[in-house]
């Protein structure tokens, strides 16, 4: 008794309270008014123990509920910046982060300008991107080979010598298959093409020139 004597005000009424601001507990320090100090030293470590449980259950739904919040949120987010000129989101998000630091950003973007996507078709910024991406990006190889077998006039020649440093991929097997077929960029082979048509169609590859029909045909 002597010693809580000695506690000024304050700190009587804070151990009075036992932690009981936390709003998760029904009781607040209004209540405990005129509690005996005795009785406080018996609920305080109950209130703390209280609190210590009810945070622990509380805390699993308020981290749900902050979860849900933050995807709301993103939701918002991409539906406000899909009503956003397209091309100022490839400019910001893709343009300005490719280069030889980022081959991943160069290929994307060497994509878009390859298929038009959200930007003019363009088959030269297209293969300026390959050209960053070839280093690092196997695909950028075989996009660039497909620049220069797309364009007014092709390539097929450096085609051919691009396409040959990745011929195991499906893809390029695919091209591969194009110009050995056609006789574009070397001499024509239709054991060769079968070869590499069938690789590429047994890996379900987008058939642009429709060559393994053809193929089969003869």
């Amino acid at each position: 008794n002597n010693t809580f004597a000695l506690l000024n005000k304050q700190d009587q009424t804070f151990l009075r309270m036992g932690f009981f601001s936390n709003p998760l507990y029904p009781i607040s320090p209004h209540h405990l008014k005129g509690v005996p100090l005795k009785f406080s030293l018996i609920v305080f470590p109950l209130s703390v123990f209280f609190n210590f449980v009810a945070n622990i259950v509380y805390m699993p739904f308020g981290l749900i509920y902050n979860n849900i919040q933050i995807k709301k949120a993103l939701k918002e987010f991409y539906a406000s910046y899909k009503d956003q000129d397209t091309n100022l989101i490839l400019i910001d998000m893709l343009e300005k982060k490719a280069g030889p630091k980022n081959q991943y950003a160069s290929y994307k973007t060497g994509i878009a300008y390859l298929e038009g996507i959200h930007v003019p078709y363009d088959l030269e910024k297209a293969e300026s991107y390959f050209k960053i991406a070839k280093e690092e990006h196997e695909g950028g190889l075989v996009k660039l080979a497909e620049t220069l077998i797309r364009s007014e006039n092709p390539n097929y020649d450096k085609a051919f010598t691009i396409l040959n440093l990745v011929k195991d991929n499906p893809l390029a097997s695919y091209y591969l298959a194009y110009l050995y077929f056609y006789g574009y960029g070397v001499t024509p082979s239709l054991r060769i093409a079968t070869i590499y048509a069938g690789t590429a169609h047994t890996h379900n590859i987008k058939d642009y020139y429709d060559i393994y029909p053809k193929i089969l045909q003869i």
